[in-house]
Order: C-alpha cells, then sequence, then structure tokens
C-alpha cells in the first residue's frame, strides 16, 4: 500500500487516499496491506484515520500495535516467523 510512502511523495493527497480506502471495501476488498516494508507506521496511521469511525475497536488495538512499531516488538520478528513456520 504505497498511499504514505514512494509513488510521487508530492502527489499524494490524504483525502484522495482515504476515498480510495472506503471505496475498495465497497467494492469487497477484504485485506489491507500495511507491511512496514512500505514505511513504518504511517500506513496504519492512514487508515487508522480512514475508519475511525467504523472500527473503534479496532483503533485501540492499532494504538498498541503503532506503540510497539516505533519502539520495537518485545521479540525479533523473523524469529517469530520461523517459529511458527516450524510448527506448521
Amino acid at each position: 500500500m504505497g498511499m504514505t510512502y514512494a509513488y510521487d511523495p508530492a502527489g499524494r493527497d490524504e483525502n484522495t487516499s482515504v476515498a480510495v480506502l472506503h471505496r475498495a471495501l465497497d467494492l469487497g476488498a477484504d485485506l489491507i496491506d500495511t507491511a512496514d516494508v512500505y514505511d513504518p507506521c504511517t500506513n496504519e496511521e492512514l487508515v487508522g484515520r480512514a475508519f475511525a469511525d467504523q472500527f473503534p475497536n479496532g483503533r485501540r488495538f492499532g494504538e498498541e500495535f503503532l506503540r510497539l512499531l516505533r519502539e520495537g516488538p518485545p521479540w525479533p520478528t523473523l524469529d517469530t516467523v520461523t517459529r511458527r513456520l516450524d510448527g506448521l
């Protein structure tokens, strides 16, 4: 999701990005990829602002998630993924 990173930074418009997110859900999208490779935290913040009124409980989770991203998770991400894959 390159709405807050790359792809012509000067041409970004948050209102347009929010409209695109809402339209995507209207059309049936069921995944919004905000992986930290797309600029840590900024996509999550955009999604949080876009849907704050629709998913208030998710916002509480999102705030904790963003805190972990900013401060660093209590575990190394690669180790976590490796452990999960080993359990398959």
